[in-house]
């Protein structure tokens, strides 16, 4: 009896061996993948979990400057009017408010460009508006910063943008003194003026804020594997989301919560793993969550660059919004209506026959027009040796 469990003792042993053998080869092989799976769920949980997404919480006292600093991206392609527009309208709606704007325009360093828009602004503002010095700032955005992070699975050229994703980096690149800023899209104006919104978290401890967007929860921007690689629950996923053409941007709280490397981080995962559809909102919006403040809509009277949603706005309630936005393929600056005399004043009401008011957003061009005049525009480059048909602009 004893022989013969000797026998089988001596048997399983070589079995055994091999188990153990093959088990340690697949743990060396997995290890890696493992690891990196702990990782990312360990720094997803930490960021999406409702129980502990970021507070933004920062002991910084009450927002106080000299300064109301509003900063805009530009690639100069197809937006140069837009951007001479807006920055017209909002030194124009600041003229009665005793601290002065501060304009910071991104546009892509290729060594002549920054100087070339800088003098042109300058030529069209500076007297006009009585700026004083320093309201304008020109800053040249390296685009390889970005081209290293960025991948467009599904969007358009557009949403390929560079100039889009300047704004991840804006801590770096604007004057160490801005402390707090207003970031908007190139395709507004704003009519009123911008210290409410930038004052508004004072009484926060976040970091962003933004118009809330209720019938666009954060599923509706990202693939079906997002859900699954960033853990996210039912209830996450109706979550609300914001445009990210209007933000209100606290620096130090984004450095103290290191906001760039996190974006970076959903930059990076996005270019193997295909998250998100369409730019630059979808890392905001992950990186945020729920995590930020919530604007009234005058802030972002949005989706005027859209037929239907642009009919469904209003005349009336345009022209009480803050800021208005043409977010969408349809911009005023190339709309055929300018040529009518009836636009001239916004007030919604045209003879019969005068405009067709079924082209897109026709009712809302003349809020646009009155702050851009093509004739002072060529008359200004012209006064600076820039000419619009062989430089920048296009």
């Amino acid at each position: 009896w004893q022989s013969t469990s000797l026998k089988q003792r001596t048997y399983r042993r070589p079995l055994v061996y091999s188990w153990v053998l093959f088990s340690v080869v697949i743990i060396i092989i997995l290890l890696p993948s493992l690891l990196s799976l702990f990782s990312s769920w360990t720094y997803q949980a930490r960021l999406l979990s409702h129980e502990s997404s970021l507070p933004f919480w920062s002991p910084t006292p009450p927002f106080s400057h000299d300064w109301v600093d509003v900063v805009t991206a530009v690639d100069g392609v197809a937006y140069y009017k837009a951007v001479i527009a807006l920055i017209n309208s909002t030194f124009y709606s600041h003229r009665t408010i005793s601290r002065p704007v501060r304009f910071h325009v991104l546009v892509p360093d290729d060594g002549v460009l920054p100087f070339q828009m800088r003098g042109l602004l300058r030529r069209l503002f500076e007297e006009e508006h009585k700026l004083a010095r320093g309201s304008l700032n020109v800053v040249g955005f390296k685009t390889e910063r970005a081209q290293q992070f960025v991948y467009v699975w599904e969007g358009t050229s557009r949403h390929k943008n560079l100039l889009n994703y300047g704004r991840y980096w804006l801590p770096d690149l604007l004057p160490i003194d801005v402390s707090r800023a207003v970031y908007l899209d190139p395709d507004m104006i704003v009519q009123k003026s911008l210290e409410p919104a930038l004052s508004s978290l004072d009484s926060s401890h976040f970091a962003l804020a933004a118009v809330e967007k209720p019938r666009s929860p954060i599923h509706r921007f990202l693939t079906p594997k997002a859900s699954s690689f960033a853990g996210m629950s039912r209830t996450l996923e109706e979550t609300a989301t914001f445009n990210a053409g209007f933000l209100v941007i606290d620096f130090p709280r984004w450095r103290e919560h290191n906001i760039t490397s996190k974006l970076e981080w959903w930059l990076s995962a996005h270019r193997t793993e295909n998250l998100w559809k369409y730019g630059s909102q979808p890392p905001l919006l992950m990186v945020f969550l729920k995590s930020w403040l919530n604007l009234s809509e005058t802030w972002n009277f949005d989706g005027l660059g859209y037929a239907r949603l642009a009919k469904s706005r209003g005349v009336k309630a345009a022209q009480k919004a803050a800021v208005l936005h043409w977010n969408g393929p349809r911009k005023p600056w190339n709309n055929p209506v300018f040529e009518s005399d009836f636009m001239n004043q916004p007030t919604g009401h045209y003879p019969p026959g005068s405009i067709d008011l079924s082209l897109p957003h026709a009712c809302y061009a003349a809020f646009w027009k009155k702050f851009y005049d093509e004739d002072r525009v060529l008359q200004a480059a012209l006064e600076v040796g820039l000419s619009l048909q062989e430089s920048w602009f296009g």
